[in-house]
Parts: C-alpha cells; structure tokens; sequence
C-alpha cells in the first residue's frame, strides 16, 4: 500500500525492528520489487516461507521468491507454519530446494543464523544472492533473444 516505508521507517525511529512477513505471497507486488526494496530502505526485514520455495503455494509465490533471493532480498525463511496440525513445515523440502540452486550456506544464514540473530537482538547478516538455473525454456528463449 501507499505509505507503507514511511510506516515502517515510523516503527524503525521507535526503537522496533519491523519484520515483513512472504512478502512473495503479498497481492500486487509481483512486478513492483522496487516497493520491496524501499521497505528495506526504510529499515524492515524480510521473512520467506518454506513453502513459498518448495511450490505449496503455487507458481506465482515460488517465482517471486526465488526472484527475492536472486537479489539478495530476503533475511530469514521459514515455515509460517503457526502451529496448525494439518501443515507441515517443509523444512527440509525449503534446504533441499535452495540447495538445488547452489544455497546451502544461503539456507544456513536465512533459517539458522539470521533467526538467532533476530533473538539475540542483532541485525541479521547479508545473505548472498541465490540464482536459480535457467529452466529449458528460459534457455531456449535466450537462443532467439540474445
């Protein structure tokens, strides 16, 4: 929404650190990553579902979240799991996925690291791009494009 990095630069200024929740999820923001970058302009954190990478929610969240982590986006990842029985975290599913792409430490800092961070009340550390291989029709595409 309009306004929302003046909002979350506010919430900065009082001493909190805001935390934006699979923003990959959020309506309207396919296309306007750039709303995404001044929220962490303004000083918010980003957070990624498992289940956003591993496809749980369909194509349209997993596309933008391996965008978020192709730009170096993302501070954290997990489950958004809340307790509720008929889910599963798919915490391997998530390693297994970033792993395929080469991001094993990218896991370890998004999952591990950076969340124990968060609770010690430090600032997350950068987690380095993650780039998925090209599927073969983005390579086929790329014959006839340059």
């Amino acid at each position: 929404p309009p306004g929302t990095p003046q909002v979350l630069a506010g919430i900065v200024e009082k001493g909190l650190v805001p935390v934006v929740a699979h923003p990959e999820r959020y309506s309207g923001i396919d296309g306007h990553l750039h709303v995404v970058r001044q929220w962490k302009e303004a000083g918010a954190f980003l957070q990624g579902n498992h289940g956003s990478l591993t496809g749980r929610y369909g194509p349209g969240p997993r596309a933008l979240i391996q965008r978020l982590l192709a730009e170096g986006l993302l501070d954290y990842l997990s489950s958004d799991f809340h307790g509720r029985p008929h889910l599963e975290p798919l915490v391997d599913e998530a390693r297994e996925a970033l792993s395929t792409m080469d991001g094993d430490a990218a896991f370890q800092l998004l999952a591990s690291i950076n969340p124990g961070r968060l609770l010690d009340g430090e600032p997350p550390l950068p987690v380095p791009p993650v780039v998925p291989d090209p599927t073969l029709m983005e390579r086929i595409k790329s014959w006839f494009t340059g």
